[in-house]
């Protein structure tokens, strides 16, 4: 289906409830890529059309955020993107005119993406035009504008520093006033608690200092079958593997708290944050002349990203948030029982 587009030589047209990323299988790209060919391509250049059941928001969700911004980029290289009743049959895509056209359907609960398992075809027009149905044609999309954000790759198997210029050094200049992580595996081992203690003990807090780290509980079954397997005591194992009791990692937390408390630090190990592959920071820092500065950090595997221990290839967004946008976003992810700072000291050194 996607040699049949990307051949084209004539006006290709998809009505589809959407469009999802993900490789296709065999080709390695993905259908915003393919789109974005036949939107390059003499023959189809100015004469693609996508007639969409919906346009995802511009917003928190990162699947949502990727597709608003590949489809505006479509838009941008003068595709005719517009939004239409979903088809309630059969999703289609019709590819050239005339006796050669060619039409493909598939069921229309599918997205145009790598979750299509099978499509049928046909090469006569007619069948083409009955394939396609009578997709109206619907209004055209209008899509926000990106606000300006920074992004940066973590190769893995390399130790990076999280506030250098290229990664998170600029959202953390001057003094840290509010920081909240909401990170699924922020507190599951001493390797995590670790690493964010080194970061921490580089940083200023401000006075009135808040750091909050919402983090899931460890599955206490994943623990108890590392012991049950009998394995032989090893440090470095043992300092990597997560913790094998909830109350373990409870202890654990109150510590932290204790060791950081000029920077009005709190655990909350709950079931709230299921952000699995962007972990989400908020930062609100403030500069030498009182200067407020708000920022929202997205990290593919957290902070363990930037640790030499990690193998995986990782990356990260940042962008600036409003007074108000931090203020929802903080609220949205603080923990609705989240107990009371522990009480600290007026001064705003680092901790040593």
């Amino acid at each position: 289906m996607a040699d049949a587009v990307l051949t084209a030589a004539g006006p290709v047209t998809v009505a589809s409830a959407g469009v999802a990323a993900g490789a296709i299988p065999g080709l390695g790209r993905d259908w915003f890529d393919v789109l974005a060919e036949v939107a390059a391509r003499p023959p189809t250049r100015g004469k693609l059309t996508l007639l969409l059941g919906r346009i995802p928001p511009l917003g928190p969700d990162p699947a949502d955020a990727h597709a608003h911004l590949r489809l505006a980029a479509l838009a941008t290289a003068g595709v005719d993107v517009r939004v239409t009743p979903p088809p309630t049959v059969w999703a289609s895509i019709r590819a050239g005119d005339g006796p050669y056209a060619v039409a493909w359907r598939w069921p229309a609960a599918t997205d145009l993406g790598p979750n299509i398992d099978t499509a049928s075809r046909t090469r006569t027009d007619r069948a083409a035009e009955v394939a396609l149905g009578d997709a109206p044609r619907g209004e055209p999309a209008t899509f926000q504008r990106p606000r300006p954000f920074h992004h940066f790759a973590l190769p893995g198997g390399e130790a990076h520093d999280p506030l250098a210029s290229g990664y998170l050094g600029p959202v953390f200049a001057g003094k840290l006033r509010r920081w909240l992580i909401a990170d699924p595996h922020a507190a599951h081992s001493l390797r995590h608690l670790t690493d964010l203690r080194q970061l921490l003990r580089r940083l200023e807090p401000a006075i009135d200092a808040e750091f909050v780290v919402r983090a899931r509980p460890v599955d206490a079954r994943r623990g108890q079958d590392w012991l049950d397997r009998g394995a032989a005591p090893d440090a470095k194992r043992d300092f990597a593997r997560d913790f094998s009791r909830p109350a373990d990692q409870q202890a654990a937390g109150r510590a932290f708290e204790a060791e950081f408390a000029p920077f009005g630090l709190r655990v909350a190990i709950d079931d709230g944050p299921d952000r699995v592959h962007d972990r989400v920071w908020l930062v609100h820092a403030e500069a030498a002349d009182g200067t407020p500065t708000y920022a929202k950090v997205l990290l593919g595997h957290g902070l363990a990203g930037f640790s030499k221990s990690s193998l995986q290839h990782s990356e990260g967004v940042s962008f600036r948030l409003s007074a108000q946008e931090f203020a929802a976003d903080w609220a949205s992810l603080l923990p609705q029982n989240l107990g009371v700072a522990t009480p600290r000291s007026r001064s705003s050194s680092r901790v040593e």
